[in-house]
């Protein structure tokens, strides 16, 4: 259950980065950004999200073992 609280918090941590950067890419100043840096922000948005996805699966695959 140890584990499970990790990754919980760890999540709870991930999904406010992710808010942040997604108010980030609503800003006036990411408009300003060059394309290229515009892509891999989304890109890292996307994979934060993806990694999010797969800490809600690890922490539901500890709730069914236990």
């Amino acid at each position: 259950m140890e584990l499970y609280l990790k990754l919980e918090d760890e999540f709870q941590e991930l999904i406010k980065k992710i808010k942040k950067l997604e108010e980030f890419i609503l800003s006036d100043k990411y408009q300003t950004l060059p394309d290229e840096s515009q892509s891999y922000l989304f890109i890292q948005k996307e994979a934060m999200k993806t990694y999010g996805s797969c800490l809600v699966a690890r922490m539901k695959l500890i709730m069914r073992e236990v």
